[in-house]
C-alpha cells in the first residue's frame, strides 16, 4: 500500500525540512552532492526554487523502495535516522497536514525527492516549482543523485566552483522524457488518500486556454 498526502508547503530561504519534532534546524548550505536534498542526523533539507512562498507538495509513505517515477526533472535520495519513530514536514502554516512519514516506527528511512521547475525563478520565469517526497524504511546508504535538469545542474556547478570542489557525475534526464505539468496538485485543506502500489494516478495536463487571458 501507498499512503499519499498532497497540499502545499511554505518555503523560507529556498528550503523546507523534514524533522523529528517541532524545532527548525540551523541554516544549512546547499548540498554539494545532489544540489536538491541533504540529511544531517534526524533532519532533512530540501532546496527549492521558490525562495519564500507556498509550493505544491505530495508525500508518499511506502513499505519498500518504489520504482522510479517518470517525468521529473530533478531526483535525489538521502537516508535519515528516525530513532524516535517520527519524521514530519516542518510547516508552520499547515503543521499536521502531512502527518508522520516514519510510518513504520523507529529506524532508518530512505527519502527520495522529486522536483520540477526549480530553475524557473533563477531563470526569471517566476515560481511554479513542485515536489514529491517518497519515504520508505531502508538501511542507511550514501546520498544518491538520480538526475538533474540543465538549469539545476548549472546551479550546482556554480556552487561547486565557489566551494572549490569537483563536480560529481550528474545524470541528465533521458532524451525524450517530456517536461510534465507538476504532479502534486494543491488540495484545499489537504487530503489523505491510500492507493494500491503500482496504481498511482498519472499527471494531469490542464486544458489549453485557447488564448484567453
Amino acid at each position: 500500500m501507498t499512503d499519499r498526502t498532497q497540499g502545499t508547503v511554505f518555503t523560507e530561504y529556498g528550503s523546507f525540512y523534514l524533522v523529528p519534532g517541532e524545532d527548525r534546524p540551523r541554516s544549512w548550505a546547499q548540498s554539494l552532492t545532489t544540489g536538491l536534498v541533504s540529511a544531517r542526523g534526524e533532519d532533512v533539507r530540501i532546496s527549492t526554487g521558490t525562495q519564500t512562498g507556498e509550493v505544491p507538495l505530495a508525500t508518499e509513505t511506502l513499505d519498500r523502495e518504489p520504482p522510479l517515477e517518470p517525468g521529473w526533472e530533478d531526483v535525489a535520495e538521502v537516508s535519515v535516522a528516525a530513532p524516535s519513530g517520527r519524521l514530519r514536514v516542518l510547516e508552520s502554516r499547515h503543521p499536521f497536514l502531512f502527518g508522520d512519514l516514519a510510518a513504520f516506527g523507529p529506524g532508518d528511512y530512505r527519502v527520495r525527492v522529486h522536483a520540477n521547475r526549480r530553475g524557473d525563478e533563477r531563470a526569471g520565469r517566476g515560481g511554479g516549482d513542485s515536489y514529491l517526497l517518497q519515504v520508505w524504511p531502508a538501511p542507511w546508504a550514501e546520498e544518491k543523485l538520480v538526475r538533474l535538469c540543465e538549469e539545476s545542474r548549472r546551479g550546482l556547478e556554480s556552487a561547486m566552483r565557489f566551494a572549490r570542489e569537483p563536480l560529481p557525475d550528474v545524470p541528465r534526464p533521458p532524451r525524450g522524457d517530456p517536461r510534465p505539468e507538476p504532479r502534486p496538485v494543491p488540495a484545499p485543506g489537504g487530503r489523505r488518500v491510500a492507493y494500491l502500489e503500482g496504481a498511482l494516478p498519472e499527471p494531469t495536463t490542464p486544458p489549453a486556454d485557447n488564448g484567453r487571458q
